[in-house]
């Protein structure tokens, strides 16, 4: 029988977790509040950091490391989030989702 990886999915899920407590955890030390309590202007912030990597990955010269990656989910999953907490479209309506 041949070396098979199985149950990967079960290793997303525990990096996705990690990332997401690690970026939530930088967001809420920075803005000083809970994710759900950010401000517009706070998520404008977050997505500029996701719109810079997005560019970094766009040039065909220049690469993201994979913790990059993760936590731009992480960021995107928190705006996801923020939305629904809010009963909020602003996201989508500035383009960021």
């Amino acid at each position: 029988m041949a070396f098979e990886l199985s149950r990967l999915h079960k290793l997303d899920h525990h990096l996705e977790d990690m990332a997401y407590q690690w970026t939530e955890s930088a967001v809420k030390e920075h803005f000083l509040t809970e994710v759900k309590y950010l401000k517009e202007s706070q998520i404008d912030e977050l997505a500029a950091v996701v719109d810079k990597y997005d560019k970094i990955r766009e040039n065909p010269m220049t690469t993201t490391t994979f913790a990059e990656d993760l936590a731009c989910v992480s960021l995107n999953s928190m705006m996801d989030y923020w939305m629904t907490e809010n009963d909020s479209e602003y996201c989508y309506d500035k383009g960021y989702r």
